[in-house]
């Protein structure tokens, strides 16, 4: 969220956030908005109900435009989305300048800052090149996204210190299937953002597990977990040290 936030500011866009799905709601409902990102995970309600539940109290004549986000998809889940009302569909990590080139698009043009309209073109690019447990590729995408000083180092220590601490917590706290699949759909998340493609990687698969086994292994893949979080950790501060 802070990563996404810091790069729509930098861009000119004014950003409003809400820390779960039912103070989500009511900054939808209660703000004059432009344009809504929801995650498809977020506490207390998910991207889906937000969503629903948004466009049966929307004013007949409007429609805002909604993204979801999300770590993982499938084509259900993606239908199921653009059904219950969302916009567009993007899948987490991105690129800055796809999410900015797809703001654009649903914006109306006063709405958008200038030089936005054509400066944020969807291009053909390679596939991240993965430097063993780091992307330097995304750590790059980060830099040029917001090339202020300290910002990629500052999205890397706000990954380090908390949102993996305490997903992580939360992770030891869970007892049920589904509180596990948001903490772990958090890991994932946040730590694509920073280039940790390996870590993500291994949290969405842990995702993927049947809830029973979700639950009886849990000691097994958390510990798996933590051992990929401290190699991970060591490769982000080696790669902040190479990065130009």
């Amino acid at each position: 969220l802070w990563v996404t936030q810091q790069i729509l500011v930098a861009e000119g866009y004014e950003v409003v956030t809400a820390k779960n799905g039912k103070e989500a709601l009511e900054r939808l409902r209660a703000e004059r908005l432009s344009l809504a990102i929801v995650d498809y995970h977020m506490p207390e309600m998910d991207g889906m109900e937000v969503i629903r539940r948004f466009r049966e109290s929307e004013t007949v004549g409007d429609h805002l435009p909604v993204i979801m986000l999300t770590a993982s998809v499938t084509e259900q889940t993606e239908e199921k989305a653009l059904a219950t009302g969302a916009t567009a569909f993007m899948l987490k990590p991105f690129r800055a300048a796809e999410l900015l080139a797809m703001i654009a698009r649903l914006l109306p043009d006063d709405a958008v800052p200038p030089d936005q309209n054509d400066s944020h073109q969807p291009q053909l690019h390679k596939a991240d090149q993965q430097d063993g447990i780091v992307s330097m590729a995304r750590l790059e995408s980060l830099q040029q996204a917001n090339p202020a000083p300290g910002f990629v180092r500052r999205t890397v220590d706000l990954f380090i210190d908390m949102d993996a601490t305490d997903a992580l917590s939360r992770i030891d706290n869970a007892t049920g299937a589904s509180d596990l699949r948001l903490s772990l759909h958090a890991l994932a998340g946040s730590s694509a953002n920073v280039g940790a493609m390996p870590f993500s990687t291994l949290c969405r698969d842990t995702m993927a597990l049947a809830d029973e086994a979700l639950i009886r292994t849990k000691v097994q893949w958390l510990a798996a977990i933590r051992i990929e979080f401290d190699k991970t950790k060591l490769a982000l501060k080696f790669a902040l040290n190479n990065l130009g």
